[in-house]
């Protein structure tokens, strides 16, 4: 995709600030900017497999009985209907990239909100709008023109099923699926499809015993300070 296919919307949030990324009808990357001490609603997508990936902070994801803490170079997976809510517990602002399939805004129910936004849709009008200019658009815009660049002393980079097979790839890192699967060859049954997100370990693992489709693509996500 090139950049001038790329369509960003920033979207003002009470928590601070998204932007959406609109790769493709099953593909959109949101980076969620979350000031201190804020959280997101409480949320399910009933439809949308999610995953996250947090590129710098501290913070907690909560369940509706429970919660974890997660910190820089951690990922989840958030199954459709699974109840979430993405909470800054750090003195600083926390960068999460989510990884959404379909590509669709609307698929949304808030259970509970610190701003009132219980059982309201997403965010329209005069929140939302285009944007060119700036550092976290810059960062945006790579994704559509650049195989490698740099951001928050954070490595990305877009690797194919030939790069994959002559790479190392690092345990430690993130791989978020952009394009193609990985599948079953017997069955045919996808294991791993766009806006899934593993670690190097895993996919290492799948890699051995399950096929790549020709257009299977990644965007590896690797922590600078760690690999040096």
């Amino acid at each position: 995709m090139s950049n001038e296919e790329l369509s960003i919307n920033y979207v003002i949030k009470p928590w601070g600030h998204e932007y959406r990324l609109n790769l493709s009808d099953y593909l959109c990357i949101t980076f969620l900017i979350i000031n201190s001490g804020s959280r997101t609603s409480l949320h399910c997508h009933p439809e949308k497999l999610t995953s996250l990936v947090c590129i710098n902070g501290e913070g907690r994801i909560n369940f509706l009985n429970n919660s974890i803490k997660f910190g820089k170079m951690n990922s989840f997976i958030v199954r459709t209907g699974l109840f979430h809510q993405i909470e800054n517990i750090s003195n600083e602002k926390l960068l999460v990239l989510e990884f959404e399939n379909p590509n669709d805004k609307d698929d949304l129910i808030r259970f509970s909100d610190d701003f009132g936004r219980q059982n309201q849709p997403y965010e329209n009008g005069k929140q939302i709008s285009d944007l060119n200019q700036g550092m976290e658009i810059e960062f945006l815009k790579s994704f559509g023109k650049l195989n490698e660049w740099v951001y928050e002393n954070v490595t990305f980079k877009r690797l194919g099923v030939d790069d994959l097979s002559s790479t190392k790839i690092s345990e430690t890192s993130i791989f978020s699926v952009m394009r193609g699967r990985i599948f079953e060859s017997n069955s045919d049954k996808t294991i791993l499809r766009p806006g899934d997100s593993i670690n190097g370990l895993t996919l290492n693992k799948i890699l051995e015993s399950f096929q790549c489709s020709l257009d299977f693509e990644v965007l590896s996500v690797i922590d600078k300070v760690s690999n040096e």
